[in-house]
């Protein structure tokens, strides 16, 4: 079985470790959560949960400004 990595460890709401079988997609990127009840909470009032979607949105910030770092790096597009 072949399952994409979700880019949180744990769940946003009750801090348990993320199950494989309760991941969803939210903004392109697959999130995960402790349950299958929560992860169908989610999905079924995703506009109903700021909590939710506060703490992804901040996970994938940091996701794109460690990619960004890494990239600057590489080709060091800072000038030095």
């Amino acid at each position: 079985m072949n399952v994409e990595k979700p880019i949180n460890r744990y769940c946003p709401r009750s801090g348990k470790r993320v199950a494989e079988d309760s991941l969803t997609s939210y903004r392109g990127f697959i999130v995960g959560f402790c349950n299958t009840n929560c992860r169908d909470d989610f999905q079924a009032n995703i506009t109903r949960r700021p909590n939710d979607t506060i703490y992804f949105d901040v996970v994938i910030k940091e996701l794109e400004l460690k990619t960004f770092a890494q990239t600057s790096e590489k080709y060091d597009i800072t000038g030095s």
